[in-house]
């Protein structure tokens, strides 16, 4: 059912092509070209596969520093996309875990610029916000953090909950990272 779906705009344009030309004017070349230039709609809220970003995936040919960089100059301008929000999360999430040094060695207003965006999104990602939580340990006081944690935990559930079809499927999904969140507010 999903494939018809996602044909249905290329047999749709092929129909109302076909109807326009006469058998002489329709060559197959051309024809090849005119289906090869409909383009499929990008789902909303997913980030395109050819987008910048995902060749940070290759960390042995770029440094956190790089994406950092990107981050601020490119994924900051891109705010009006509908896969906006996705790709904050999945740069920040690349941030964190790809590059394991990044959280050794941001300062304090680059680990909190990161904080910061997590907590603009509707949700974050528990365990990517956690991990900066625990980095920031060293330059401020664990209470507060704890706090920010409680907070933006809450925060995050409550928004699955209420903006999901299927909150619960995504609750158990990322259940053990808002647990271990919740239990970080704890200390």
């Amino acid at each position: 059912m999903m494939k018809t779906l996602t044909s249905l705009p290329i047999l749709l344009f092929l129909v109302l092509f076909l109807q326009s030309c006469s058998e002489e004017q329709i060559s197959s070349d051309r024809l090849v070209a005119q289906v090869e230039a409909v383009e499929q709609p990008q789902p909303a809220g997913v980030v395109p596969r050819d987008h910048p970003v995902w060749a940070y995936l290759q960390t042995d040919e770029h440094s956190w520093r790089e994406l950092d960089a990107f981050y601020r100059k490119q994924i900051l301008k891109e705010s009006d996309r509908s896969y906006a929000e996705s790709l904050k999360k999945t740069a920040i999430s690349l941030l964190v875990e790809a590059y394991p040094d990044f959280l050794q060695e941001a300062s304090a207003e680059e680990l909190a610029f990161y904080i910061d965006q997590q907590q603009q999104l509707g949700f974050v990602v528990p365990d990517v916000f956690l991990a900066c939580l625990k980095a920031m340990e060293k330059y401020r006081d664990k209470g507060e953090l704890a706090a920010l944690a409680a907070e933006t935990g809450e925060r995050s559930m409550a928004y699955i909950r209420k903006q999901f079809a299927d909150p619960q499927a995504v609750l158990e999904r990322m259940g053990a990272g808002f647990e271990q969140l919740l239990a970080y507010s704890e200390l």
